[in-house]
């Protein structure tokens, strides 16, 4: 019996309507990126747009720009307005986002209690504390703060909820002296997994909840809090919690426009920030030919260098007034149903042998908007129990026009605790190639290569995305069937291009092999050798010619369909049969294959002679390599390293160098169209003189059964 989990509607049937025509461009697209960005709505852009057309906004630093200057004031006004606070209270700096605000704060924070001693060495200074889960730019602050005395403690997920969690004895006297100040950074929702983090963590430290940490117990403590992710789908009220620093990104909130964001500073709190570098309009005056100047005296004049970016900061009020229709209790309560409903959906679906299909990564049950925001982090699984790299969750995900985000969301410790990775694990996998952002996905014999097979000699390849069994021939089912015509011969791309559209599909579990062809039907047929009579033809291939291959035919069913497929009456399937060694000393087995067991191509090297091909509308770059036809793609070395190899190891397999493989017009077919064009063969001619040599025959060594992973590490000698 099929379990639906069903969804929770919060927004009335006019609000929907009413959000379907704020983003009618997404007609069948399915947004689910709103934790990398939010999108902006159609009423919030016309409304921009009809004000810069309608309004003269000059340089704020000009004289007679009050028109400017005061939609600037306008909007730090509304900005604390939307948090519930009010310039009493707060300060607003507005910056390119909640990176700067945090790199704000890393170069300004002053961690010694003495205003003549800002470059205090450790002795004198405060600890910086921030937790395990923290966003990289945060990270990125402890290089800074190290550098001006601060000691940098890092707490655990564990650590954090212990200490702030427990009930405090000992309450610090706010008037009491102190002989340092200290800072404690933490973000309000982690963006990795939605966790919510206690906001009454700001009261606790300010009441001395992590003095246990700290190299001096009587420091004064500031709590920075990073809100960019909590700001986008949750209300945050600065009137009854107070950070003394507060990090927002304002396209995360409402899409547009981007490259803006906020510092908020709490006034009681501005001294213990100090500024080193000044800019033009941050000071009432600056000498030349001496070192002095004066910075204004407003909070925010003196932080805020150069030109603000004010058509940005005129276009936020639209930004706002789409959030207060809604408001943000009622968009909070919508995401957080949306989450819960997705979550518990994957949550039960399995393979049909009851196998998870994803794995989740979480810290709530999401049952509790109050500790879970609107974040499902996964990552998919095979029946087999293993990984899908989330490179090929993506690419699948945009064929059903689907919008995610995937890798760590540059939060290494929140990724590094929920897939358990040790600090080693971490450093390894950087080694093997693994970077953030980068488009490596699995690590260690998961998918960071390509391996192809070509199951019917001369016709389309199919990819293999994990690992594949090795045979005394090869890979297995490479080139294991062709297509032979009513005399015999074998049907090759050479003269019927259109081979390459027709595509195979293996299905090893059910022990078939599917076969499509634009415009006809799918046809399957069986793995298992269990065809009727033997047949024999000589092949007049002129690279196997030399042997005599013995098939077994498919049959009629398969007949026909090739046949009508490809407009060529007469045509038989044809699969190996026995074994077939190449003439000489060397007797090595081999499939239809025309040389040697596998080919190999270097991507390296098939870029650097994309690279040289004049501009060619007919010649596709990002397709080059499968015009290549190659078994293994190795990736991560130079250009034409390949040609100074004799012995090549992939995983636990060695192989030996057969040479170089001569090309002919076969790599002049576009392997996804069958359109051929001329090139890249004339730039291979021209740019080795005439050596039409490219990618290079190896010949497994181990004639024992074996198998090959994607991301296996080579080794070449």
């Amino acid at each position: 019996m099929d379990i639906i989990v069903e969804f929770t509607p919060v927004y009335d049937d006019a609000t929907v309507r009413s959000l379907a025509n704020e983003f009618s461009r997404l007609k069948d697209e399915c947004y689910v990126d709103h934790a990398g960005t939010t999108l902006y709505s159609d009423t919030q852009i016309r409304n921009v747009s009809a004000n810069l057309h309608g309004s003269l906004y000059t340089n704020p630093h000009s004289t007679g720009s009050s028109l400017t200057q005061d939609i600037i004031e306008r909007m730090r006004y509304r900005v604390l307005s939307h948090f519930n606070t009010n310039p009493d209270e707060y300060s607003v700096i507005f910056t390119s986002g909640a990176t700067a605000s945090l790199k704000i704060i890393a170069e300004g924070f002053r961690f010694t209690t003495d205003e003549n001693n800002k470059l205090a060495t450790s002795s004198h200074s405060g600890s910086f504390v921030y937790i395990q889960d923290n966003h990289t730019s945060v990270l990125g602050m402890r290089d800074v703060v190290a550098t001006r005395g601060a000691d940098v403690i890092c707490l655990n997920h564990d650590q954090a909820f212990k200490v702030l969690g427990q009930r405090l004895t000992t309450i610090h006297d706010s008037n009491e002296k102190r002989n340092s100040n200290s800072l404690f950074v933490y973000s309000a929702q982690c963006n990795f997994s939605g966790l919510k983090y206690p906001l009454k963590w700001i009261s606790d430290t300010h009441a001395g909840a992590l003095s246990v940490f700290a190299k001096k117990p009587s420091t004064r403590w500031y709590v920075l809090l990073d809100a960019a992710s909590f700001a986008a789908t949750n209300k945050l009220d600065l009137s009854i919690y107070k950070p003394d620093f507060v990090c927002l990104s304002f396209y995360k909130m409402f899409g547009y426009p981007t490259g803006i964001g906020a510092l908020l500073v709490k006034n009681k709190s501005s001294d213990v920030l100090d500024k080193m570098y000044y800019g033009g309009g941050t000071v009432d005056i600056a000498l030349s030919f001496e070192r002095f100047h004066r910075k204004r005296q407003i909070l925010y004049q003196r932080f805020e260098d150069g030109t603000v970016p004010f058509l940005s900061i005129a276009s936020l009020q639209y930004g706002f007034e789409i959030l207060s229709k809604l408001t943000m209790d009622q968009i909070s309560k919508h995401v957080f149903s949306l989450a819960k409903t997705l979550h518990h959906s994957l949550l039960i679906l399995h393979h049909c042998n009851d196998k998870p299909v994803v794995k989740l990564y979480s810290d709530s049950d999401y049952e509790d908007r109050k500790s879970q925001g609107g974040i499902v982090t996964f990552n998919v699984m095979r029946s087999n129990g293993e990984y899908v790299g989330y490179m090929e969750v993506l690419n699948m995900a945009a064929i059903f026009k689907i919008h995610l985000r995937t890798g760590c969301f540059c939060n290494p410790g929140a990724c590094q605790r929920h897939l358990s990775l040790s600090t080693k694990d971490i450093l390894q996998n950087y080694e093997a190639g693994y970077t953030c952002g980068g488009i490596a996905d699995l690590i260690n014999g998961k998918p960071t290569g390509a391996l192809f097979i070509y199951p019917i000699k001369s016709c389309g390849a199919y990819e293999i995305t994990d690992s594949w069994n090795l045979n005394s021939k090869g890979l297995e089912y490479d080139r294991e069937w062709m297509i032979m015509t009513s005399s015999g011969t074998c049907l090759t791309q050479k003269h019927y291009t259109n081979l390459c559209l027709l595509k195979p599909i293996v299905v090893k579990k059910q022990k078939i092999m599917k076969l499509t062809y634009p415009g006809m039907p799918m046809i399957e047929i069986s793995l298992e050798n269990t065809y009727g009579k033997s047949i024999k033809h000589p092949i007049c291939q002129s690279r196997i010619c030399e042997s005599r291959v013995e098939g077994i035919d498919c049959g009629s069913e398969v007949s026909e369909w090739l046949s009508l497929a490809l407009g060529k009456p007469k045509l038989r399937l044809v699969r190996q049969s026995h074994r077939r060694e190449k003439k000489g000393l060397d007797k090595t087995e081999l499939s239809f294959s025309s040389q040697a067991q596998y080919l190999a191509i270097n991507e390296a090297s098939v870029s650097w002679l994309s690279d040289k091909i004049s501009h060619d509308l007919d010649f596709i770059k990002d397709t080059a390599v499968h015009r290549f036809r190659g078994n293994i793609i190795v990736k991560g070395c130079e250009a034409f390293d390949e040609m100074k190899w004799e012995h090549i190891r992939i995983g636990n397999n060695n192989f030996k160098i057969n040479g170089p493989c001569t090309r002919c017009q076969m790599i002049c077919i576009d392997q996804i169209t069958g359109e051929k064009t001329i090139e890249p063969l004339r730039t291979l001619a021209e740019k080795f003189h005439g050596k039409l040599k490219f990618g290079i025959y190896l010949t497994r060594l181990e004639n024992t059964q074996g198998m090959l992973k994607i991301g296996d590490h080579i080794y070449c000698s």
